[in-house]
């Protein structure tokens, strides 16, 4: 949600405030899903790292959730996962910028998909809105806000678990636990405020010069003119806001002796100014002073590989009917043939012997086509190698190809099974990631793979898995570390645990043509599994 203010004073002293305290509330921390963007004045400098974080909301990375904003955001800015607007003030934009800036939260995301937005404005904006509406959309407000929803189209969804009996996969985590040491409840602020290990600089930003043929000419720092004007009050205000209520100015004044000698050096005065000393790392500076207030701790880390069981689908959560879009796959016609196929009786005559004479007598006569006499083929035979329910919700266009004309044709006629596994609302089976950081591991998140391809044993057990992922050249970056443990830890640690070489793991590209990606998966077929 995006709330747009008119002056920074506002957001920072009035809206802020009562917005982290409303997150907090639920649990939340504002300092993750808030995000302050504004140009700054010298009062309130420009919050750290905001503009980067405004334009990554669209992205994945982003974690925010709520975005103040003043005079920004509001001329060409198409945010597709904006999904409310706040317009709390008189005169927050132009008169002509209301119906533009109040309707930025109503965005196509999905194609043909119905959505829904919040829009909160005081009577002020409202008036203008509704006249904008009027005078461009021939349409008043009332209307505009109570327009019935048109009705989606929906689809039915079937499981299939029953007939493809999908055991569940059996596989090993990696868990990584903390557990928290202190080592000194006392932690005596006044001696830790008078350390000078406190008084961090600025790392050197370098500037490089080259020619046009890559050849470094000179080097030199770059020099950072920019004044921000503080005072010893507001500064301690920072320090206590950035604690989020957990150290007050109160407390903080009673170390105003250590706190001054700390302000005195990091602050110079220019014309009668006091401004900060661009030589020290102002935001580290402040984080130091916080924790000096807090207990040193330290971390004891526990590394286990604990035995899990996934199922591929969580009936309970299995919905029927569904809102369709163009990622369901196969389409609705082919899925009522397939579970139509699945009810048809194996080997055993759908005609009774006088039926199949009257059938006889007409095609000699000429009046029906010899086809009618002859078994009718399974128009979708790799039912029996994949759809342990129907239909899969993909997340891509990448991915239907690669099921549809790459995988499916690989497999047929071969000992396998091929299943989506992709949609983390339906399947148990996620995998812990980490990465590790010298000798410790630090937890980066689940990972959802997109396919896993098994055979089985004599028992109908599932004995050998690959793990198939597939991946737009954009989001390559972001799996980066992802991919890294998969394929030099969670393998090689879970074929250890089972003695034997069960899950193996391919990835693969959209920078790949389709027949580079099929042939891989093919080597992968054959190397793993000999076949």
């Amino acid at each position: 949600m995006d709330s747009s203010g008119g002056q920074i004073e506002t957001l920072e002293e009035t809206i802020y405030p009562l917005v982290a305290e409303i997150v907090a509330s639920y649990g939340l921390n504002p300092t993750d899903v808030v995000l302050k963007y504004h140009g700054g004045n010298k009062q309130y400098p420009q919050p750290e790292g905001s503009e980067t974080e405004f334009a990554s909301l669209d992205t994945t990375i982003s974690k925010k959730k709520i975005v103040l904003l003043v005079q920004i955001g509001k001329e060409g800015w198409d945010c597709k996962s904006l999904t409310g607007v706040i317009l709390p003030q008189k005169g927050v934009c132009p008169t002509n910028m209301v119906l533009q800036t109040s309707c930025r939260c109503l965005r196509q995301v999905v194609k043909h998909s119905q959505e829904t937005a919040l829009i909160w404005l005081n009577k002020f904006n409202a008036d203008k809105l509704n006249r904008q509406l009027e005078q461009q959309q021939n349409i008043t407000l009332k209307e505009f806000s109570s327009k019935s929803p048109s009705t989606p189209k929906l689809i039915e969804r079937f499981s299939r678990m029953e007939r493809m009996q999908v055991p569940p996969i059996d596989f090993y985590q990696l868990k990584v636990s903390y557990e928290t040491l202190i080592v000194d409840d006392a932690n005596n602020p006044q001696q830790r405020l008078q350390d000078e290990k406190m008084m961090v600089e600025s790392a050197i930003s370098l500037i490089h010069q080259q020619n046009m043929e890559g050849k470094l000419l000179a080097s030199y720092e770059q020099e950072n003119n920019e004044s921000t004007t503080i005072s010893f009050q507001w500064w301690l205000q920072q320090i206590s806001k950035e604690s989020f209520g957990i150290l007050s100015v109160k407390e903080l004044k009673t170390y105003e002796v250590e706190l001054r000698r700390i302000f005195s050096k990091i602050t110079t005065e220019k014309d009668g100014l006091v401004i900060e000393n661009k030589r020290y790392d102002h935001q580290r500076i402040r984080s130091l002073i916080r924790q000096a207030f807090a207990p040193i701790r330290d971390f004891k880390v526990m590394e286990e590989v604990v035995p899990e069981q996934a199922q591929l689908l969580q009936i309970e959560k299995f919905l029927s009917p569904v809102e369709d879009n163009e990622n369901y796959y196969p389409s609705q016609q082919d899925v009522h043939e397939i579970m139509e196929w699945d009810e048809k009786p194996a080997d055993h005559p759908t005609l009774s012997p006088e039926e199949r004479t009257m059938l006889e007598l007409m095609v000699k006569q000429g009046k029906l086509p010899a086809s009618v006499l002859q078994p009718q083929a399974d128009p979708h035979p790799e039912r029996s190698q994949t759809y342990h329910y129907l239909p899969y919700h993909f997340d891509s266009g990448l991915e239907i190809d690669y099921f549809s004309k790459e995988i499916l044709p690989l497999i047929k006629g071969k000992a396998l099974e091929v299943y989506f596994n992709g949609d983390d609302t339906l399947t148990q089976f996620k995998i812990n990631c980490y990465n590790k950081v010298g000798k410790q591991w630090h937890y980066i998140g689940k990972y959802v793979p997109d396919f896993l391809m098994l055979s089985r044993n004599e028992d109908g057990q599932i004995d050998k898995v690959i793990i198939i992922e597939t991946k737009g050249e954009g989001y390559a970056a972001k799996f980066v570390d992802r991919r890294k443990f998969m394929e030099s830890e969670w393998i090689k640690k879970n074929n250890e645990k089972f003695d034997y070489q069960r899950f193996d793991f391919l990835y693969l590209e959209d920078t790949l043509t389709a027949e580079q990606r099929r042939q891989k998966t093919l080597a992968a077929i054959k190397e793993f599994f000999n076949m």
